[in-house]
């Protein structure tokens, strides 16, 4: 690639507001509100009609600029949405103070890619939760000790594989500076 189009490009990144040198850190106050709240709300647009729909999820954040979301197993209105339009937009549903980011999601749809974000996404809800779940965290210290081992996906095992594939993975990352509200988040739906 020539340095004139390496130019252009970087050109282009700066009027979208996506300049990674200039958006990489976010603010102390984002990431506390991050690290703390278990639910997330996405704005997509409907496939068909392209009217806005708000779904709310747990999340996985990377500590950066990048969040996972996942959920049951099957075929998901939210995946085939952000599939269909990939700028989406996060809202804070928890925290004093509510920001909007504007993001662009990728599907996530090889196993081995996105396993370790299901495993991540799991351990947080198990975690999380106030119902203890016991038994599904022995069944989640398996599957973990079955991918460090890389041992096959046999018995009931294979069970669990199946599961984990039929799981939505969608990898989301926040562009640009988050907007900040004094009003609560979009209503879902």
């Amino acid at each position: 690639m020539d340095s004139l189009h390496k130019r252009t490009l970087v050109e282009m990144d700066n009027l979208r507001g996506h300049n990674s040198e200039r958006h990489n850190d976010l603010s102390d106050y984002v990431k506390s509100v991050l690290r703390a709240s278990f639910l997330i709300r996405t704005t997509t647009q409907k496939k068909f009609t392209k009217k806005p729909y708000v779904f709310e999820s747990t999340f996985v954040w990377d500590g950066a600029r990048t969040i996972y979301l996942s959920g049951y197993p099957g075929k998901r209105d939210w995946v085939a949405n952000i599939k269909a339009n990939p700028v989406v937009y996060l809202h804070s549903v928890e925290g004093p103070i509510g920001f909007d980011f504007k993001a662009q999601a990728r599907v996530i749809k090889g196993f081995d890619e996105k396993l370790p974000y299901l495993i991540m996404f799991l351990e947080r809800w198990t975690n999380w939760s106030t119902i203890p779940r016991p038994l599904f965290k022995l069944v989640l210290g398996i599957i973990k000790a079955n991918v460090r081992l890389r041992l096959p996906w046999c018995g009931p095992l294979f069970l669990a594989k199946r599961i984990l594939s039929n799981m939505p993975c969608v990898e989301i990352k926040m562009v640009g500076e988050p907007a900040l509200r004094n009003t609560g988040p979009p209503s879902l739906g």
